[in-house]
């Protein structure tokens, strides 16, 4: 979630601030991972529990989709580096969008 990068943006800025000095590429992504119909089926799946609006999402191939990037069949990436350099995992992804949808949910209804 945007608030995960947050957290992780300014405790790499501390760590840099404070003297480390890493260079390279380094990857923010959670531990755990999905695909796109995982992810939109978890989230509906979160909102039904919460009373919230649902869907039904359903599976397509990555080479169904039209897109005009080719697209590798395994993107995920590994946090690894700017754990052990800088200390920062991010949440699993479940649990950023768990909160997520349930902070959406509350301002839909107090709106």
């Amino acid at each position: 979630s945007a608030l995960d990068i947050a957290d992780a943006t300014l405790t790499i800025a501390e760590r840099v601030h404070s003297g480390a000095e890493h260079r390279g590429v380094y990857h923010l992504a959670a531990p755990d991972s999905t695909n796109w119909h995982g992810f939109a089926e978890s989230i509906f799946e979160m909102s039904r529990k919460a009373g919230g609006p649902t869907a039904k999402a359903h599976p397509i191939p990555a080479s169904q989709y039209p897109t005009p990037a080719k697209r590798p069949s395994n993107s995920r990436l590994n946090g690894g580096k700017l754990e052990r350099d800088f200390g920062v995992k991010l949440p699993s992804w479940r649990d950023s969008t768990s909160a997520c949808v349930t902070r959406l949910l509350n301002e839909r209804t107090s709106s």
